[in-house]
């Protein structure tokens, strides 16, 4: 097709809208080990022009990416993202743990500009993390501290358990728990 301007994608929502049109989403849940696929999930909703469903409004999730570290040499993670849920204490981690010579733990030093829910409170968990080579599964304990002294502003990674293996990939999700 080709391309319209902005004003008629706008026309089309009200025109939808009017017209009681229904969304269609079909989801696929592929198999990791063999491929295929193992569960199909259909969902079908009307077109609204609001940014809400079912009377809630939509609330863009907090997180910090690699932009919201600082430039202090010392970070030593790369790729960061970590997603804040809102309404429930869980956030998601992604991002390549590179690790200091010596020591099992990666540090991210965080702007002092960095919005983060849970600030003025230490928050801990655990997160499943992979070996970039040898993908073995590996725990870390995540400490994240905004505005909590003595401490700086970061996200502490510290191997916990598994076979350590250097630079490290998050994969998980994990609830936060309130030191």
């Amino acid at each position: 097709g080709r391309h319209r301007p902005h004003g008629d994608i706008h026309r089309a929502v009200r025109h939808t809208r009017h017209r009681r049109h229904k969304y269609f989403i079909e989801m696929y849940w592929i198999d990791g080990g063999s491929g295929y696929v193992s569960e199909i999930t259909r969902v079908c909703f009307p077109a609204t022009e609001s940014l809400s469903i079912h009377g809630r409004e939509y609330i863009p999730r907090q997180r910090v990416t690699q932009t919201d570290l600082s430039d202090n040499p010392d970070n030593c993670v790369s790729a960061l993202n970590v997603e804040f849920t809102s309404g429930t204490p869980v956030a998601s981690f992604s991002g390549t743990l590179e690790g200091y010579p010596g020591v099992a733990v990666s540090y991210a030093y965080l702007n002092e500009d960095a919005d983060i829910p849970y600030a003025g409170t230490a928050v801990s968990s655990f997160v499943l993390v992979r070996g970039s080579e040898s993908l073995a599964p590996q725990v870390f304990g995540v400490t994240i501290n905004k505005s909590v002294r003595p401490w700086d502003d970061g996200i502490t990674f510290a191997y916990r358990s598994g076979r350590y293996t250097k630079p490290s990939e998050l994969i998980g999700s994990a609830p936060l728990i309130r030191q």
